[in-house]
Parts: structure tokens; C-alpha cells; sequence
């Protein structure tokens, strides 16, 4: 990249989905405690790395971190999706290390020829008005002022029916853009998304997600069980899918299988009103009482994953539900139901179906869920990652 030593990268982490869907505008987050660790008005965190050629790497609207209470993050942030933790501790673990110094600063003035903004974006890649209005404000306005000279989007998506390719969409003229105007280099999640953006005109590297990268910072081991039994599930309960997502369900009632929460709120009151899509209450009672004494709410991304490690097999729809499991050491099998879950397996190559049967025996499905592709797979993965990285002139922590 020029050959230029970089001296600061800005960082912005913007969870927009979610956001977005409940009409919550992001910067009222900044108004009362967050999850986030917002530390000053202007939100930025300073990482000073030694031996190294950056002086700081600026993080702009900041993320999960250590022993960070999941449940009480959960609550202040308006119930976004704890897979957007786990996403986001991955990232925290990429950009700093056991020796890093943590220092708090407004100060963001510095060499804009040794600037990198890098930006960590989900599902963009849409002509919804609210999403270019969100850009334009939260990523276009901050690299602008950033004086920053150019700007890398890591990891960004589309989200269609399992079926499309993207090859059809067409971005809004605005959003193309923005895109072309800030971007020195695009990583996407998978080929879906890739297909998107060369439709619109914009080059891109696929480098599926950062939560796998966790399997080098957990190292734990698969072991084959000749009888597989301890089984756990989670649902998307809004997903279009219903009848996979109400297999998964009565599978795990079969089974005795605790629930995995991620996003579910009903859980915490007991009315289990997330389930009431996909399971009519009034016909299946005991199965909602079941599931409203049987579900686990990690405190920390540690616990989640150690949790994962007592079981044999997760079936899930969740695809950080998926690779929160692989951590564990525990096989999963998730059953896709939109191109966001099904681009992420098929990029990170994690087992995965698009039709789920509940009357299939567990041993049948942990076959199914045989990891040796995604282990075999993972080396290039995690090559192509930090290559990506390396070639933006990005500084990391390998894991």
C-alpha cells in the first residue's frame, strides 16, 4: 500500500440490522450507559502497540471486550443479537494484544497519509433509504472528519432468500458511491455479497467472518462420539422458514435439549412470545414450558463457548450460534434460511442444510455435522483473512 508505514487506523463498528429494524437511532446510544464502553463524547478508544510501526490504532465506536456481562449488554442495547458480541470480540482479539496499553483519547488530529479508517459493517449492501442515510451519517461523515486517507469496509453482506445469487440486485446510485468515493479495498462475508457488489461495479475480497478465527484463541478439540446424546438448539424465531425453524424446536423437546439464547427476550419475562411465529402456544404448552425452564444466557463470550464443550451436537439456525459450538469443540449443523447464514457456511465451510426434519435420528444428524471440512478448510481461511489484512497494511494479532 504506497509502502507508507501507517502511524493510525481508525476503527468504526457500526451494528446496523437490528438497529435499524427497531428504529432506534444509533447515536441515542451515546446518551445513557451502553454496552459499548463508550468512554468519552467522542467515542474513541486508543490501543498503543509496542514494537510495532503504528503509534495507535483509534477505535471508533467500541465493542465487545473481556468478562464483559453479555446479559446487562444485552438489555442496554436495546436485545441486539449476541452473536454480534461474539462477532465482535473476534475483532477486539484481532486488533490488540496482551501487551497493548489502553489509553483514553478525544485526540483523533494526526498524519492523514499514514491513516487507515477501517470500518466493520454487516448487512449494507441494500437500497433501503435508511440504510444510505445511515452510511452517509455513521461511515461517510466520520471518514470525512476522520482525516483519515482512505478507508477499508471489512466483512459486509447482503441479506436475500436462500435461493438468490445477487446477481440481480442493484444498489441505490448513493450507495455506489459512497462506496467507490471512501473504499481503498472491500471485504465481503461471502459470494452472495460479492456478486452484489461486481453487479454495482465494486471489487471485493470474500473473507467470511472474524468469529472463526476464535478456533486458534480457544484451541479445543473435536472427539467423534460413537453415541452422540448431549444435544443443544436455538431458533431465528422471525426467520421465513417457519417450519424448519418449528423442527428444530420439537427436535429439541425430544430430546431434552436446552435452549441457546441469543436474542430472544421473551425467554427473560417467561411468555416466550418470540416463539409464538413459529409454535401456536395454545397447541404445544408444554413444549413452551420446557423451553422457559431450560434455556442457558452466557455472561461472558468465555462461558458461551466453555458451555458448548458439554454438548455433542448443536442444531441451530443461528450462524454464530453454529460457531460459537465449533469453538466449544462441539459439532453443529445449521439449518440456512436466508443468504446471510447460508454465504457464511458455505464461505467458512461449516456443515449446513436448507431443509431440517425433526424425525431424523441425533446419530444421522452428527454425521451430517461432521467438521472435517471446515478443519481442513480453515488453514486457507485464516491465510486468506490475515493476507487481506497485511496486503490493506492493516497492523493485527494473529490468534
Amino acid at each position: 500500500m504506497d509502502n507508507v508505514k501507517l502511524k493510525h487506523i481508525l476503527i468504526g463498528s457500526f451494528i446496523l440490522g437490528q438497529l435499524m429494524c427497531q428504529g432506534i437511532a444509533i447515536e441515542s446510544l451515546e446518551k445513557e450507559k451502553s454496552p459499548f464502553n463508550f468512554q468519552n463524547q467522542q467515542h474513541v478508544k486508543s490501543i498503543e502497540f509496542k514494537d510495532s510501526n503504528i503509534q495507535s490504532i483509534q477505535i471508533v465506536y467500541a465493542r465487545a471486550h473481556e468478562n464483559q456481562n453479555l446479559f446487562d449488554s444485552y438489555l442496554l442495547s436495546s436485545f441486539l443479537n449476541l452473536g454480534e458480541f461474539l462477532f465482535s470480540y473476534a475483532t477486539e482479539k484481532l486488533f490488540k494484544s496482551e501487551n497493548a496499553n489502553y489509553l483514553i483519547t478525544t485526540d483523533a488530529a494526526h498524519d492523514k497519509e499514514k491513516s487507515i479508517f477501517l470500518t466493520i459493517f454487516s448487512n449494507i449492501l441494500t437500497s433501503r433509504d435508511t440504510s444510505v442515510e445511515c452510511i452517509k451519517k455513521n461511515l461517510y461523515e466520520k471518514f470525512l472528519n476522520s482525516n483519515c486517507a482512505k478507508m477499508i469496509l471489512l466483512g459486509c453482506g447482503t441479506q436475500l432468500e436462500p435461493t438468490d445469487d445477487g446477481k440481480s440486485v442493484i444498489l441505490s446510485e448513493d450507495m455506489v458511491n459512497i462506496l467507490k468515493k471512501c473504499h481503498y479495498k472491500i471485504g465481503c462475508r461471502g459470494e452472495i455479497s460479492q456478486n452484489v457488489l461486481k453487479n454495482n461495479g465494486l471489487p471485493s475480497v470474500i473473507l467470511g467472518c472474524p468469529s472463526l478465527l476464535l478456533m486458534d484463541y480457544y484451541k479445543n478439540i473435536f472427539q467423534e462420539k460413537s453415541f452422540p446424546e448431549k444435544i443443544a438448539v436455538s431458533v431465528t424465531p422471525y426467520s421465513s422458514a417457519k417450519d424448519n425453524e418449528k423442527n428444530i424446536l420439537l427436535f429439541g423437546f425430544k430430546y431434552s435439549a436446552p435452549y441457546i439464547f441469543q436474542t430472544e427476550k421473551s425467554l427473560i419475562d417467561g411468555s416466550l412470545n418470540d416463539f409464538d411465529s413459529i409454535l401456536l402456544k395454545k397447541d404445544h404448552e408444554l413444549i413452551f414450558q420446557y423451553y422457559s425452564q431450560n434455556f442457558f444466557f452466557p455472561k461472558t463470550i468465555d462461558e458461551w463457548v466453555s458451555y458448548m464443550k458439554n454438548f455433542d451436537l448443536m442444531v441451530t439456525s443461528r450462524i454464530h450460534g453454529a460457531i460459537a459450538a465449533l469453538l466449544g469443540g462441539c459439532r453443529a449443523l445449521c439449518i440456512v434460511h436466508d443468504s446471510r447464514t447460508k454465504e457464511l457456511c458455505e464461505t467458512l465451510k461449516i456443515p449446513f442444510v436448507e431443509s431440517f426434519d425433526c424425525t431424523w435420528s441425533i446419530e444421522k444428524i452428527y454425521k451430517m455435522a461432521d467438521p472435517k471440512d471446515m478443519l481442513d478448510h480453515y488453514p486457507s481461511y485464516k491465510k486468506n483473512y490475515y493476507n487481506f489484512l497485511e496486503e490493506a497494511g492493516i497492523p493485527f494479532i494473529r490468534m
